[in-house]
């Protein structure tokens, strides 16, 4: 997350950009792999020179922390490369198991900030449980923005788009590869359908869970949205 203190200067256009630099810069290095690629909205000159200064600050900041995410990859010689690997495998000669990697591990890193694990990481689900958002402790959300008129509702570890949501057809043209291919599987398998007197928009046929309320609002409105766009109404 990266945040900025002066107010209006980090809108929307330069924090797309933000990130579309930031995906392609360290994908390009190959050090990590970026699983979503973001493409990098037009801007005007001037937005252009921040963002290269920007992206300047941001690779000292991740330095210090450690992260050295736009630094090229080191090349290592036959000898350095040797010991990597000696280091990498124990005693017996096996190869180290990864504490990152045991279920246990990935289970708590996919905790929510409840503490419960989310029902839904990846994609979405339609095996919405009976009765979800009806309970005491349901938080019920709803999105109005312009055509668009949505409900969600979040209780537990469960994210839900209640049925009957409209969502926009068109998506801006930087939008992510994931969401892009997520919006095109529910117009496949028909949860998703166009509007008879309005075919630029879309309605949801069946309640569906969700990783969260930013995936929900950017599937329904097909651009980069923050979660603020849902207001709390219980």
């Amino acid at each position: 997350m990266v945040l900025c203190r002066d107010a209006g200067v980090l809108g929307r256009d330069l924090s797309e950009a933000v990130e579309g630099l930031l995906s392609q810069r360290i994908a390009g290095l190959r050090r990590y792999q970026v699983r979503n690629r973001y493409q990098i909205p037009p801007l005007r000159s001037s937005q252009l020179t921040d963002l290269r200064r920007w992206l300047s600050d941001l690779r000292d900041l991740f330095s210090a922390a450690g992260l050295p995410l736009l630094h090229p990859q080191r090349r290592m010689n036959r000898r350095t490369r040797r010991r990597a690997c000696r280091e990498q495998r124990g005693a017996n000669g096996h190869p180290k198991v990864q504490a990152s990697g045991s279920p246990e591990t990935a289970a708590a890193r996919d905790r929510s900030v409840a503490g419960t694990v989310r029902a839904v990481r990846t994609g979405y689900r339609t095996d919405v449980p009976a009765g979800c958002g009806t309970s005491g402790n349901a938080r019920v959300y709803d999105l109005s923005d312009r055509e668009l008129v949505a409900r969600a509702v979040v209780e537990g570890d469960w994210v839900v788009i209640e049925a009957g949501a409209l969502a926009r057809r068109s998506e801006v043209r930087w939008n992510q590869t994931c969401l892009t291919a997520k919006r095109r599987r529910l117009v496949t398998e028909g949860l998703l359908r166009p509007l008879r007197r309005r075919p630029h928009l879309l309605k949801l046929r069946a309640p569906i869970a969700v990783s969260s309320l930013m995936n929900a609002a950017r599937l329904l409105r097909g651009d980069n949205a923050h979660d603020r766009v849902w207001q709390r109404v219980r």
